[in-house]
C-alpha cells in the first residue's frame, strides 16, 4: 500500500511541476531585434530583465568536430545590461540571409535561446524553436 501511495505522490508532484513549467514557458519574455545604423540590437519587451551574457552561433556552420554549431561571438558582463548591442555586426561575420541563434543568460535564468536572421535591415526571429532546418530555409528565401 505504501508503494502505491508513493507512486501516486510522485505522479502528482510530477504533474504539478510540469504544469508550473508550462506556465513559465507561456510567460517567457519576448525578445525584439532591430538594426540601427550598422548595429544589431536585441532587447526584451520586459525592461526589468537584466542580461548577464550572450553568445551568437551559426545555425548553418559547424565547428571542426562536426557536432557543435560554429560560435560567432561571445560577450559577458556580470554587472548586467538591458540591451544587446552588436556594433558593426557585418564585420563580426553576421551575414544577411543566414540563420543564427542567440543564447542569452539572464539574471535568475540559466539560458534562453532565440533563432534569428537578417534581411534588408530587418531582424526575423524564429517562431518554431523545434524546426531549425525550416527556419534556415526561410532565411535563405527571404
Amino acid at each position: 500500500m505504501d508503494i502505491i501511495n508513493s507512486i501516486k505522490l510522485i505522479f502528482i508532484s510530477s504533474l504539478i511541476l510540469l504544469s508550473s513549467g508550462c506556465s513559465i514557458l507561456k510567460s517567457e519574455p519576448q525578445l525584439t531585434g532591430s538594426i540601427e545604423s550598422k548595429n544589431l540590437l536585441f532587447s526584451f519587451k520586459n525592461k526589468d530583465i537584466v542580461i548577464l551574457a550572450y553568445q551568437v552561433n551559426s545555425l548553418e556552420e559547424f565547428e571542426k568536430d562536426g557536432l557543435t554549431y560554429k560560435n560567432i561571438l561571445k560577450y559577458q558582463n556580470y554587472e548586467g545590461f538591458k540591451e544587446i548591442s552588436i556594433e558593426d555586426y557585418k564585420k563580426k561575420n553576421i551575414l544577411d540571409n543566414h540563420a543564427y541563434y542567440l543564447i542569452v543568460t539572464k539574471e535568475g535564468t540559466v539560458l534562453q535561446t532565440f533563432g534569428f536572421c537578417i534581411k534588408d535591415k530587418t531582424v526575423y526571429l524564429q517562431e518554431d524553436k523545434k524546426d531549425d532546418q525550416g527556419f534556415t530555409n526561410k532565411c535563405h528565401n527571404l
